[in-house]
């Protein structure tokens, strides 16, 4: 409490500044927010992290091209992971908070992950081994990757309130945009696939 002796307001990790306990409720409320946010958060980058890892060190064992450039990699990343995790984090948030916070985290992103990573592989290889070119594997690579990006998300997401649905909606839009466009097309280095 304020009103306490300044050697008790040193050490307290919490004080009171008006000595009223009724802002108590809305600094739990507060703390709530911020951890069950920071997981769903800490979901995404993990399981990007864990994606690219598997991608990286199957496609330097494997000798082939890496199957998404950098500049999709940036796409992939934004509308996945960047631009959703600042709405995430500072969205409302008022569940209990559990323990097993590292637990819960990599049981949800290591499965994320991989899966990720082994679609993208199964389809690059199975398409450039096919004999499509570069271009058009890595096109579909990102298809994939990105795709399953945003189911990730949305199942991050979940439950999917008004906010986070237009979140979720939003991201698959932009998505599809850069497909559509012939600029947006261009500057992502994407393939027309009408042959494929």
């Amino acid at each position: 409490m304020a009103s306490g002796s300044d050697a008790t307001r040193a050490v307290a990790q919490l004080v009171l500044l008006d000595s009223n306990f009724s802002a108590l409720p809305e600094v739990v409320s507060e703390g709530r927010k911020m951890i069950n946010n920071i997981e769903k958060v800490s979901e995404l980058y993990l399981t990007k992290a864990i994606n690219f890892i598997i991608l990286s060190t199957i496609f330097a064992i494997a000798l082939l091209p890496y199957p998404i450039m950098p500049i999709q990699l940036t796409l992939i990343g934004s509308i996945s992971i960047g631009i959703p995790s600042f709405f995430l984090a500072l969205g409302p948030n008022k569940d209990r908070v559990e323990k097993g916070f590292l637990k819960r985290i990599l049981q949800v992103s290591i499965p994320n992950g991989v899966v990720i990573a082994l679609s993208t592989v199964t389809i690059f290889i199975l398409t450039y081994t096919a004999g499509l070119s570069l271009e058009e594997c890595r096109t579909l690579s990102v298809i994939v990757a990105g795709g399953i990006g945003l189911v990730v998300l949305a199942r991050v997401a979940y439950p999917l309130n008004i906010w986070r649905l237009t979140l979720v909606v939003s991201m698959i839009g932009i998505f599809m945009i850069c497909f559509i466009v012939p600029l947006e097309r261009n500057v992502f280095i994407f393939t027309p696939l009408s042959g494929v």
